[in-house]
């Protein structure tokens, strides 16, 4: 393989773009799925402790 042939580099660079963009776009897929879900999760937990700590009060407070 003659590494100075425009053509063969050109063949070599799109068949790692042919696998290297769809893991990269897997694995932002997968990183947003995954922030959704600790935003979501500390969502949750905030409001469950607020009302946690609301309810062991046996008064009302600002």
């Amino acid at each position: 393989m003659n590494d100075n042939n425009p053509k063969e580099i050109k063949n070599i660079e799109h068949r790692i773009e042919s696998w290297l963009i769809p893991t990269g776009n897997l694995f932002v897929s997968l990183f947003h799925r995954i922030a959704l879900f600790a935003i979501g999760a500390a969502t949750v937990w905030a409001a469950g402790m607020s009302f946690f700590e609301m309810m062991q009060k046996p008064y009302a407070s600002v």
